[in-house]
């Protein structure tokens, strides 16, 4: 059962003071101190709380938002004993099996049990009350959206002296995890000290493989097939659009009004250049190298390593006026720069012919911002890969691409 924001609100309130434990990125060799690894899976930053709600003891599942804040609770169905309510609060990713019916809850830290806080408790120390708070949980899937809690996958390291960062899994490790994994964390079971992740490179297979997996956005929109017309007069002036971005790179969608205003999906914009490029990323998007290539040296702050969203570089509901003038070599519009509301969007009729008989016989074709598909795969062969920081522009509400 969701929370209301009211409600959360007001759990808020009571909600437990306190600093997870600090985690910094391994760049130079790695203490001998240092003695145990961590599988860090892939999946959503939760906490999972154990009080009171109301009359009933309840297990609570609160979403951390990008800024590391609670921005959604839920009331899991589990079932648990040895009085968890009395202040039990566990940290750690959300991740789904295979088949997407269960999901399970992978405990990376326990900062209270029971109202105890582990502030300055060894990882020893923490894994005894670890070992107890599953031994309270009992353990059974309900329902699709029942969650079940996990210990992460983990393992010794034995050294005599300082090492390097592994970025590879052990091969042993590598066959028994059962959840895709994000990065390694070093931690120390005795002493005190910071977690260290590493990043871990993945293998690239050379083998071709079929398969019928698509990669998609979020959004979907509803597309008609259009006859383009580039004899048009339309063709030969600056033309503005509106324009939204894919989460892939250097991926934007065209909009042009069709009947009663409505936008209707046209096709991707060119990006020929590096210029373009830049100019394109600057407003839908948030990466730091193209405004300084100094950045290429640094490495990414903790809220980027751990941010493991697909669109976490890319604003996809941003909706931009832009002109843009033809490429008669591609057949495709570069966009030039952003206007204003006072500027007209073009017409689709002014660019394609027969669009009001497409419109009234042809069936349409769900659009899923499928990446290098069709029209897209020709586009991202001349189109570059390079990054910039996201700046405010003038931004409109994101229209509605489902045509009546």
């Amino acid at each position: 059962m969701e929370i209301t924001p009211i409600q959360l609100n007001d759990l808020m309130r009571r909600f437990p003071n306190f600093e997870l434990s600090y985690e910094t990125i391994s760049h130079k060799k790695v203490s001998s101190s240092y003695n145990i690894c961590l599988a860090i899976p892939q999946g959503k930053k939760c906490f999972a709380w154990f009080t009171f709600f109301g009359d009933k003891d309840v297990c609570i599942l609160l979403d951390i938002n990008r800024e590391k804040k609670i921005c959604k609770g839920t009331i899991l169905d589990v079932d648990f004993k040895n009085h968890l309510e009395l202040g039990t609060l566990v940290y750690g990713s959300l991740v789904e099996n295979e088949q997407n019916e269960f999901t399970f809850f992978v405990i990376e830290d326990i900062i209270f049990y029971k109202g105890i806080q582990f502030k300055k408790s060894s990882f020893q120390e923490k894994l005894g009350f670890l070992n107890e708070f599953m031994n309270s949980i009992t353990q059974q899937f309900k329902t699709k959206k029942s969650v079940a809690f996990a210990l992460p996958v983990m393992w010794d390291v034995q050294s005599t002296e300082d090492f390097d960062a592994m970025t590879t899994l052990p091969e042993h490790i590598n066959k028994i995890l059962p959840y895709p994994t994000h990065h390694v964390q070093y931690r120390c079971l005795i002493d005190i000290k910071p977690y260290l992740n590493s990043v871990i490179v993945k293998k690239i297979s050379f083998t071709p493989v079929v398969s019928e997996t698509k990669k998609v956005s979020k959004h979907k929109f509803e597309t008609i097939p259009l006859r383009m017309d580039f004899s048009k007069p339309q063709y030969r002036y600056p033309t503005v659009f509106q324009i939204t971005a894919d989460i892939q790179y250097d991926i934007y969608h065209m909009f042009a009004y069709g009947k009663n205003s409505k936008p209707v999906y046209y096709n991707v914009a060119y990006i020929p250049n590096y210029k373009t490029s830049v100019f394109m990323n600057s407003l839908y998007r948030k990466i730091k190298e193209n405004q300084n290539l100094d950045f290429i040296e640094e490495s990414d702050d903790e809220e980027d390593f751990q941010n493991t969203e697909e669109d976490k570089y890319v604003d996809i509901d941003k909706v931009l006026l832009v002109e843009c003038v033809f490429n008669t070599k591609f057949k495709k519009w570069i966009p030039l720069r952003v206007v204003d509301n006072s500027h007209k969007i073009v017409h689709i009729s002014k660019l394609c012919n027969d669009f009001e008989h497409f419109t009234a016989e042809k069936p349409r074709y769900t659009h899923h911002h499928a990446q290098y598909n069709g029209q897209q795969q020709q586009h991202s062969q001349h189109n570059t890969h390079h990054h910039a920081p996201y700046h405010g522009q003038q931004q409109q509400r994101k229209p509605n691409y489902n045509r009546n």
